[in-house]
């Protein structure tokens, strides 16, 4: 395999007193063309995980190995500061990515947004949202766009209200329970803040500008509903918006087989190249097999791809 060049800590932004940044992979050797860039969005609720996670962890080399830059961001995290701050660090990381393109060597008009779980709602919430003002922020080279050419959400929550998970306090053993993530990332109980949850709603918001997505979901997920999926997916649908769905029956929030643990492989292979072909046809304009539509494919089966799922 070819050797990839690690970049750290690149600062994009500043935000509650302090810098923001992000990491990024790319090959070490390339014919010097400005290349595609996926913004990835690091998970965990909200309220925990980082963005070095995936670079040290080696779980997104296959992007890179493909043709793409990768870039982790930093965002801040719901103890830090309540909603809509998370969305703002992520777009200004995107426009970052479009005011100075020679740092990573990229094409900024070629940019993708990626994530999964809490990261895939920011990615689908940044991708429907451009010029919204109350989501935009101002970090991050004002002044630059935010539209992405395509996005892909694996596990993520969507619409908080239609989510009994969001409105459920989790059981605390010391205590009579704690906020849910949501809660803690809205800052209170949804039904308290219904302006707040709306804005939260990537479905909310989808226009004619909102880019072609690609959506990955377990049947069985035990951490967010796989109805989450769905309900973005009939809105992306009913406003004509090329969508993807790849509905993995018996797969769990990890899209790996329903109650066994997950396993050492990071993104089942069978996904790594949905992922790619997705990315490949929207930011390489590459020639693929029929992505449109709904997709079921199963946890347990044999690791491979046919032409026609």
């Amino acid at each position: 395999m070819s050797p990839l060049q690690t970049l750290l800590d690149i600062p994009y932004g500043a935000a509650s007193g302090r810098l923001l940044s992000l990491d990024a992979l790319r090959p070490e050797s390339d014919s010097g063309a400005a290349l595609p860039v996926v913004l990835w969005v690091h998970g965990d609720g909200w309220y925990s995980g980082n963005k070095r996670f995936v670079i040290h962890t080696h779980k997104l080399d296959f992007l890179v190995r493909s043709g793409f830059v990768l870039a982790s961001v930093e965002y801040r995290l719901s103890d830090e500061a309540t909603f809509p701050a998370q969305i703002h660090d992520v777009k200004a990381a995107i426009r970052w990515l479009r005011a100075q393109p020679e740092v990573l060597g990229i094409d900024p008009e070629r940019v993708a947004l990626a994530g999964f779980s809490a990261g895939g709602h920011l990615a689908a919430l940044a991708a429907t949202t451009v010029g919204v003002p109350e989501l935009e922020g101002e970090s991050g080279s004002p002044g630059y766009s935010t539209q992405v050419r395509a996005a892909i959400a694996m596990g993520a929550p969507t619409d908080f209200i239609q989510n009994p998970a969001a409105s459920d306090s989790l059981p605390d053993p010391n205590s009579a329970g704690v906020m849910s993530p949501e809660q803690r990332l809205l800052g209170g109980r949804i039904e308290e803040r219904p302006i707040l949850a709306r804005l939260a709603n990537p479905g909310a918001f989808i226009g004619k500008d909102t880019p072609p997505f690609l959506l990955i979901h377990g049947s069985h997920d035990e951490i967010v509903p796989v109805s989450q999926a769905e309900y973005l997916y009939q809105g992306l649908e009913a406003r004509g918006i090329e969508v993807t769905f790849i509905r993995v029956e018996d797969g769990n929030h990890g899209c790996w087989p329903a109650e066994q643990p997950y396993p050492k492989t990071p993104i089942p292979a069978r996904i790594e190249r949905w992922m790619v072909a997705f990315l490949e046809k929207h930011l390489q304009k590459k020639p693929g097999f029929d992505l449109h539509g709904v997709h079921r494919i199963h946890a347990g089966a044999v690791d491979r791809l046919p032409a026609n799922e």
